[in-house]
């Protein structure tokens, strides 16, 4: 409670912007990248799901509809941006964000999954393609 508020301004506990910035994620978000900045940085000095909404609440952000961050909240914002930055999202005992955890890291596994999938293919169609023109027989084949 009262500790985490002192330690939140902490040298300790605040990166710097650049660190932040190059943590934060690339995907389009409806969230102010000021928002994504601070759930990155609180994340990654180790706060809680429940902590970091309770932060930003108390630092007076904005939701993605421009009302007051609510200070209990369901937490789902903060692991999405956190997942998507490569930065553990830790539950605190809270069986509903561990939950949406599981979930969410799944549905990026299958994203990441695809993406390299659809990558490995154009890959492969671009190596045959080098092949077809560099082949011996390619000056054969090729219509003048």
């Amino acid at each position: 409670g009262s500790q985490l508020g002192s330690q939140l301004g902490s040298p300790a506990t605040v990166m710097s912007r650049q660190q932040v910035q190059t943590s934060t994620p690339t995907r389009k978000s409806r969230q102010d990248p000021r928002v994504l900045n601070r759930i990155c940085e609180l994340g990654a000095a180790g706060y809680t799901v429940g902590e970091i909404d309770a932060a930003l609440s108390r630092e007076m952000f904005k939701t993605s509809t421009g009302t007051p961050w609510p200070r209990r909240n369901d937490g789902r914002v903060v692991v999405r941006a956190l997942l998507r930055a490569g930065i553990k999202a830790r539950d605190g005992g809270d069986a509903k964000i561990a939950s949406y955890v599981s979930e969410y890291t799944a549905k990026i596994l299958v994203e990441r999954s695809t993406e390299a999938k659809h990558l490995q293919l154009e890959l492969v169609e671009h190596e045959h393609e080098n092949e077809m023109v560099h082949s011996p027989l390619a000056r054969y084949c090729s219509s003048p």
